[in-house]
């Protein structure tokens, strides 16, 4: 199985759309898999590495769309505007606690583009 780290590298540098469009279905079990992680916490402390691994995620999503014109839509942009300001502090303690109480949304496969 892949880290999250070396699948984020061969989406961000993917030699072509077809390659990239096809990691993302595993960078949604990925994410999936996070939230899970992140909800087994009991402190916000304990899941800073996958919130930062959201954040990662997140910045490249959004490189993948604006930068390098792929269309992203659905359930995976969806992901990505919920996490809109990951990068502070409040919200990332707000996504914390929507994840604890099982408010925030799982990415659905079926409807990533």
């Amino acid at each position: 199985m892949k880290t999250t780290a070396s699948l984020l590298y061969e989406i961000d540098y993917g030699s072509s759309k077809d390659d990239v469009l096809s990691k993302l279905p595993l960078l949604a079990d990925k994410i999936n898999n996070i939230v899970l992680k992140i909800k087994e916490c009991e402190t916000i402390e304990d899941a800073e590495y996958y919130i930062a691994l959201l954040e990662s995620i997140h910045s490249l999503i959004i490189r993948l769309k604006f930068k390098k014109g792929l269309e992203i839509w659905g359930s995976l942009w969806e992901f990505t505007r919920h996490l809109d300001r990951i990068d502070a502090e409040i919200t990332q303690k707000i996504i914390f606690y929507e994840i604890k109480n099982g408010e925030f949304p799982l990415i659905d496969k079926n409807n990533l583009f």
